[in-house]
């Protein structure tokens, strides 16, 4: 019964987790340009 709860919230949290990963791509991906190309300037 232990191991079926942990699969739930583990699946929850991937659910949620997935969820505002997609949500925050874009801006993620221009901080990491910006910050990918500060590095290269030095």
């Amino acid at each position: 019964a232990s191991t079926a709860i942990v699969a739930g919230v583990g699946i929850a949290v991937v659910g949620f987790g997935g969820r505002y990963i997609l949500r925050a791509m874009p801006t993620l991906s221009k901080k990491m340009g910006e910050a990918l190309k500060s590095l290269d300037a030095q």
